[in-house]
């Protein structure tokens, strides 16, 4: 495929800014003294700015999606069936509270009292500490209603009046027995919590909790839930938004899943903006199979066996997608199982064929050291 000036290269893979006001502090007055004749016609003036604006950016309470009782039914019972933990953490080592510092492991008592003045218990009561050099506190909830959904929504808790980080915990460590019940999302495009939610319900699911990434524009630290949604993640090549996306089960994250993909292969046709420009991929350590439609962690063995049918396409350009790739790809015989666009440049692609045959004759016909390549 051609990128640019830039062939594609194949290589086998190896194991809140508000809206304006229009009127300004200090200049209250100033209308006051205009003849009434002119004021109608500044008044239409600012109408017409403002339904110029691009739509106006959801506030938190938008996180809380307006839920039938049967939705809250089946988020309850996907919540039952899930194995999960809680993270609590902060930013800092410690923070003033009065005259004194306090660690995160200080205010392990006060967490789970304001946790459970919203109706949420944990386990035995107890909250562990994990970690040193950034220190944590995990809890396992024995309540798992819709007081839990809810106080997951806005990705923090009031403690002392600050604010405690409060997440789900990441489901794509290396060695976890948690439910896998997230998905990474990204978005060259800023998206309201009610448009990401619309699209989600519309590839299966009932609700979302936003859940911010560790990192966020090269800088530790952890933002809001709707500070997700209005803050890009990071700068090149593009603007992105980017975090993560979890539910309340394991097998509604991959019905979602299995309908984004499906809804990336049909017709663009009637999609929203949403649905055109979000990308949604699996969490670190966790893969996808095509024949069960369901997440899976691999083992050794078979992480092996997958990237032996993995080719990685170097030289793309940002204007290169999942799909385009695809359609170069199956134009010229070879029809993928997957792609995924890599690296932080998003310049790079890995392209999961069906066998091993498919990768030999693929670089063989437009590897490093072919004359040809994929236009």
């Amino acid at each position: 495929m051609e990128a640019g000036n830039d062939d594609a290269v194949m290589t086998p893979a190896t194991t809140d800014m508000a809206t304006e006001t229009l009127t300004r502090p200090g200049h209250e007055a100033r209308s006051e003294g205009i003849p009434n004749s002119k004021r109608p016609r500044l008044e239409q003036e600012e109408e017409s700015q403002g339904e110029q604006r691009s739509p106006r950016r959801e506030g938190e309470e938008a996180l809380f999606t307006q839920l039938t009782d049967d939705q809250w039914e089946k988020i309850e019972g996907g919540l039952l069936k899930s194995n999960m933990q809680l993270v609590f953490s902060m930013t800092g080592q410690s923070v003033q509270v009065g005259n004194f510092y306090m660690r995160l492991k200080d205010l392990d008592r006060d967490i789970l009292e304001e946790c459970r003045q919203k109706g949420v218990a944990f386990e035995d009561d107890t909250l562990f500490a994990v970690g040193t050099q950034e220190p944590i506190l995990v809890g396992t909830p024995s309540t798992k209603t819709r007081q839990l959904w809810t106080l997951m929504k806005k990705g923090y808790i009031d403690v002392r009046g600050m604010q405690v980080w409060m997440q789900p915990s990441f489901t794509g460590r290396m060695v976890s027995n948690l439910s896998m019940n997230e998905i990474e999302y990204q978005n060259v495009n800023e998206v309201q919590p009610s448009a990401l939610v619309k699209m989600l319900q519309g590839w299966g699911a009932t609700d979302v909790i936003v859940v911010s990434h560790a990192i966020n524009m090269g800088i530790r630290g952890k933002l809001p839930a709707i500070m997700c949604l209005n803050s890009i993640a990071r700068t090149t090549p593009d603007l992105l938004f980017s975090f993560r996306l979890c539910f309340s089960n394991e097998g509604e994250a991959s019905t979602v899943y299995a309908n984004y993909l499906a809804a990336r292969r049909g017709s663009a046709q009637g999609v929203g903006e949403a649905e055109r420009t979000a990308a949604l991929k699996p969490v670190s350590n966790v893969s996808w199979d095509r024949t069960r439609n369901e997440f899976f962690r691999p083992t050794s063995r078979e992480y092996a066996e997958t990237a032996a049918k993995q080719i990685k396409i170097f030289g793309l350009t940002m204007e290169i997608n999942a799909r385009t790739l695809e359609d170069a790809l199956a134009a010229h015989g070879f029809p993928v199982m997957d792609v995924q666009i890599k690296g932080s440049r998003r310049n790079w692609a890995e392209a999961e064929m069906r066998t091993k045959s498919q990768v030999e004759e693929l670089l063989k016909q437009y590897g490093t050291e072919a004359n040809d390549s994929i236009r």
